[in-house]
């Protein structure tokens, strides 16, 4: 079974106050990591590590969403690393690991 972790503003916009339409973009958020999953799999691009040995995936932006917001919802700005891999890799580097 496939666990989608949601950033912290994913959420946010789901319970903020203009439900129509942030429930809409929160809509296409969850869309975006399911197609995400779909397309690179089940592990960490980059260590390889997959929910079976413990691991915690998570959808993270090649591009990060503060220097580059109009790429937040890109399909080609996501790919999935462990939860380890994402905080290391932080919101300085846009290591792509696809």
């Amino acid at each position: 079974m496939r666990r989608l972790l949601f950033l912290t503003y994913f959420l946010q916009l789901k319970n903020s106050r203009s439900h129509q339409f942030h429930g809409f973009l929160y809509q296409s958020c969850q869309t975006r990591c399911q197609q995400t999953f779909e397309r690179h799999g089940n592990q960490c691009l980059c260590c390889t590590a997959d929910p079976a040995q413990g691991a915690v995936l998570q959808v993270d932006h090649v591009k990060p969403r503060a220097k580059f917001p109009e790429l937040a919802l890109d399909i080609n700005n996501l790919q999935i690393l462990c939860e380890i891999c994402n905080i290391g890799k932080l919101h300085h580097s846009e290591s792509d690991w696809r």
